[in-house]
């Protein structure tokens, strides 16, 4: 596992060393981790059977954090997912960086028309879909959210997960409370 991903480690951490701007980060890091994904199929399907999944009546998909930064700045996480299982409708509070190892990812977008930035008083309306197959990336920013719920298209998909900070939490969306609240994930 470690080879895999050791030249990529190395460049977010010698980026994220020098640059803090999260659009030079996204445009960075999305093009080479299109290239890890894409250019060592072998590679990606060992990382993909080393990975633990979900037990088929779990609810939730697994998610492990496999890299971070020694200062908090980032963290990497693999997440596999079977057939029925998705986040909740949430946002990250930072930038991202997505990209699918095995199987589809769907990237169900939302948009805050309530005028505020609170967490009370909520209101979304669903804003896009982003079908994502194996090799494929996509990025976000918190500007100021970037809300969505993502889960596999249909089987066992398996995806890495780029943040600009430790995700030990991110902000959940509750539609029928129209709240938002901190949901701690680890």
């Amino acid at each position: 596992m470690s080879d895999f991903l050791d030249p990529f480690v190395s460049l977010v951490n010698e980026v994220t060393a020098r640059e803090q701007r999260p659009e030079v980060l996204i445009d960075r890091f999305a093009p080479a981790l299109s290239e890890l994904i894409t250019s060592q199929p072998e590679e990606v399907a060992r990382f993909v059977e080393t990975l633990e999944w979900p037990a088929p009546e779990d609810e939730m998909y697994k998610r492990v954090r496999v890299r971070e930064g020694a200062d908090g700045s980032w963290s990497l996480y693999a997440i596999t997912w079977l057939e029925g299982q998705a986040t909740p409708i949430h946002d990250h509070g930072t930038w991202g960086v997505v990209g699918v190892l095995k199987g589809a990812l769907a990237e169900h977008m939302m948009c805050r028309v309530d005028g505020g930035a609170g967490d009370e008083g909520v209101e979304l309306v669903p804003a896009g879909l982003c079908i994502l197959q194996p090799g494929s990336v996509n990025t976000f920013m918190a500007e100021p959210d970037h809300i969505h719920r993502s889960g596999p298209l249909a089987g066992r998909t398996a995806s890495l997960h780029l943040y600009g900070r430790l995700m030990t939490s991110y902000n959940m969306y509750d539609l029928e409370a129209k709240r938002r609240r901190p949901l701690p994930v680890e």
